[in-house]
């Protein structure tokens, strides 16, 4: 009797055979998968982390090679007026100097801020015709804005406006600095449509080491949203170019790096954006 006992409680040798091969076999198989899975989460996580470090190497590419130009183009021309090859007292050479850069560089502006008060540069309002705007130091009505032919003649004065550089950042940044540097991001609403601006300066000296004033170029920062999304990135990615203070610059979506109020132009921050951040 305790000996049916004894065999009634015990368990068959198949099953004490088998159980542990298949515990083994689940093990290794929960083992591989959990395995492959963190495999694949590092694969995925290190090509997004590439995708991010190459996107950012690409704009970091462009912004260097595209804000250098204003200031290299500073440099020429400040060096051109402190050798005596441009006389700044001749505006009507200036002009159609300032005009020729114009067509060969993609900037909105290109000029001179004289410490008299006079100044004269080339300007591309609408992004694709060049003007040539002058300026004395009387107000009211001191700037003109001239049309030009393609040769960068001056011809009918298509505007008039009033203008003191002495008052701009592009102006006084540079004179305070005592050395080439940009002045802060600003906005202006012009007649084609809203700017942001962004206007590298230098200041300008005889050839008798007198100061004349500031030489400048400025660089239109909306072109800079058409760079972005042309690149190639994830659909649900978005690339932000974000000043120190927080305020958006450019960004690869569909929206715009301001607001217009009552044809008041209010920057936004990048928290703010309609993007996803």
């Amino acid at each position: 009797m305790n000996t049916c006992q004894r065999r009634k409680g015990r368990l068959p040798l198949q099953i004490v055979l088998i159980v542990p091969f298949v515990l083994q076999i689940f093990g290794a198989v929960g083992l591989v998968g959990y395995l492959s899975f963190k495999n694949g989460q590092r694969a995925v996580n290190n090509l997004a982390e590439q995708l991010i470090h190459r996107t950012s190497n690409v704009v970091t590419q462009h912004l260097e090679s595209y804000l250098a130009i204003p200031q290299q183009l500073n440099q020429i021309n400040a060096n051109a007026i402190r050798r005596g090859i441009l006389n700044v007292r001749d505006q009507e050479t200036l002009g159609k100097y300032f005009w020729d850069q114009m067509q060969a560089y993609n900037l909105t502006f290109v000029g001179i801020g004289l410490v008299t008060g006079e100044g004269i540069g080339a300007i591309r309002y609408d992004g694709k015709t060049v003007t040539i705007d002058d300026w004395r130091s009387q107000v009211p009505n001191s700037a003109r804005t001239y049309a030009t032919n393609k040769w960068g003649d001056r011809l009918n004065v298509i505007g008039t406006y009033s203008y003191n550089h002495f008052t701009e950042s592009w102006y006084t940044a540079p004179l305070k600095a005592r050395k080439p540097t940009w002045a802060k991001v600003y906005v202006w609403n012009s007649p084609y449509g809203p700017y942001l601006t962004a206007s590298a300066g230098r200041p300008i000296y005889s050839p008798q080491n007198q100061l004349l004033g500031v030489v400048d170029a400025d660089i239109h920062l909306l072109k800079l949203s058409n760079f972005l999304r042309s690149l190639e990135v994830s659909q649900t990615g978005h690339v932000f170019i974000v000043e120190r203070d927080g305020n958006l610059i450019a960004n690869s979506g569909t929206s715009k790096p301001f607001t217009l109020v009552n044809k008041t132009i209010q920057r936004l921050r990048a928290i703010d954006s309609p993007d996803p951040t």
